[in-house]
């Protein structure tokens, strides 16, 4: 039996704290809500995805929160909160939708053929994700620590236990697994990002979308951990595949354009079309970019998870639709001269359109528009 958590630690000390669940989720570490899933994956083998294994996992992952991390400021009930938080953003949003005929449809989102869901053990989420050695035994690491408390021997000890949760943490506490920058995505309120979209005319572009990015499905979060986790690794061999490929890429170039183009494919391919197209665009949105350049990644984010994914990701029967399949046919792909559109110049229509000067667009919506002239078929790139 695990140790009960100290009541003092999951009590919220302000009104304030409570009125933010996400900054109560985000100061515990994406791998104690990664070890706390797989726990409870493996003591419910038999709970498919749906309302009842939501609600078990959030309470279950909750509680483990609080015993693995006794030391953070979490309170019960914050999952929840967030969770409810997000719901209201999320009335409230399409209420105003509704009230300016902005007119949204949601995309469909169709699963590869094999895809496994979220709710998958180790041997599936090895077989489906095919990781290299180092990423493998990362989680291979964690599996084995888990089935510890999941198989209980008749020498398992709850507070060795807790004393191994905390060595390998610290251990894979700068690897892929604890990406802060990806968790702070993660966790962002969708009120926060409805503001800033607003304030920054993104959408404006894509009126024929539901627009509630962000809030893909953040309610997952606790009982669907695996989004995040096929998110980190994602992320991660688009990083590393783009310095492999262009090791002097600049900012908006080739290699810049591989790496958008890439990642796309990877998430489209293991977290399906919806969340692949919302999570990014979600990053778009939170890490501030200069208008023309964030254009352009639009652009190329939906190719890798729309126009061009069947052939970027191959054939399913016939390839072995791993990352470095896909690498291979995405770097292919941007090499190839015809693929591309070069955006030599630019002209921002709210300034003077009689000055022969080229002036970079000031607004998203201004560099959003130039890029929507452009072939969805073709990847963008604004440097040589």
């Amino acid at each position: 039996m695990l140790p009960a958590c100290d009541s003092a630690s999951v009590t919220p000390e302000t009104q304030q704290e409570k009125e933010k669940p996400h900054l109560a989720l985000r100061q515990y570490s994406p791998i104690s809500f990664y070890i706390a899933h797989r726990e409870f994956v493996n003591l419910n083998p038999n709970l498919k995805e749906g309302p009842e294994f939501e609600e078990k996992a959030t309470a279950y992952v909750e509680k483990r929160l609080f015993e693995m991390e006794p030391e953070k400021k979490g309170y019960v009930g914050m999952l929840k909160a967030f969770e409810d938080q997000q719901k209201e953003s999320i009335a409230a949003y399409k209420l105003q939708s509704a009230l300016t005929g902005l007119s949204k449809t949601e995309n469909e989102d169709v699963p590869e053929p094999d895809f496994p869901g979220f709710v998958t053990t180790i041997e599936q989420e090895l077989a489906f994700l095919k990781p290299a050695e180092a990423e493998r035994n990362d989680l291979l690491a964690l599996e084995a620590l888990v089935k510890q408390m999941t198989n209980p021997s008749k020498t398992f000890s709850a507070d060795a236990y807790q004393g191994q949760i905390r060595e390998l943490r610290k251990t894979l506490a700068t690897t892929w697994l604890n990406d802060e920058e990806t968790w702070e995505v993660f966790t962002t309120p969708a009120e926060e990002i409805m503001q800033l979209e607003e304030s920054a005319a993104i959408f404006h572009p894509f009126p024929d979308r539901e627009v509630l990015f962000a809030v893909f499905a953040v309610l997952r979060i606790a009982p669907h951990f695996l989004v995040v986790t096929r998110t980190l690794l994602a992320k991660k061999y688009a990083t590393d595949e783009s310095v492999r490929l262009y090791p002097n890429s600049i900012h908006g170039d080739n290699g810049d354009a591989f790496r958008h183009v890439y990642l796309n494919v990877l998430m489209r391919r293991w977290t399906g079309l919806q969340l692949a197209r919302d999570i990014t665009t979600l990053y778009e949105i939170l890490k501030p970019n200069e208008p023309r350049h964030r254009a352009m990644d639009f652009h190329n984010n939906q190719v890798g998870h729309n126009s061009q994914y069947d052939a970027l990701r191959g054939n399913w029967l016939l390839d072995v639709l791993d990352w470095r399949e896909m690498s291979r046919r995405t770097h292919a792909f941007i090499q190839n001269s015809n693929n591309g559109h070069y955006i030599a110049a630019w002209k921002d229509k709210k300034k003077d359109t009689q000055d022969p000067t080229i002036i970079h667009p000031s607004t998203h919506d201004e560099a959003q528009a130039f890029t929507s002239a452009i072939s969805d078929g073709k990847y963008i790139f604004i440097n040589p």
